[in-house]
């Protein structure tokens, strides 16, 4: 289950702080020369975050007192 986050500004912070360290986790990845399946995991997780990012900020668009589901 994935932890719910109900600030929409918190939400982002922590959404934007997870796709800093992953970008850092990709540089220092490819810096060091690792597996590209590790490379092709970090990407995954990357893609990940966006999405959540997407999702983030259609959310914030919304009328106010418009409440998500899920």
């Amino acid at each position: 289950m994935k932890p719910t986050i109900r600030s929409p500004v918190a939400r982002q912070r922590t959404l934007d702080w997870a796709a800093r360290l992953i970008m850092a986790a990709l540089q220092a990845a490819t810096r060091a020369g690792v597996a590209p399946a590790t490379v092709d995991h970090l990407l995954d997780a990357l893609r990940a975050v966006e999405s959540e990012q997407r999702v983030a900020e259609k959310m914030s668009t919304r009328a106010p007192g418009a409440r998500a589901l899920g």
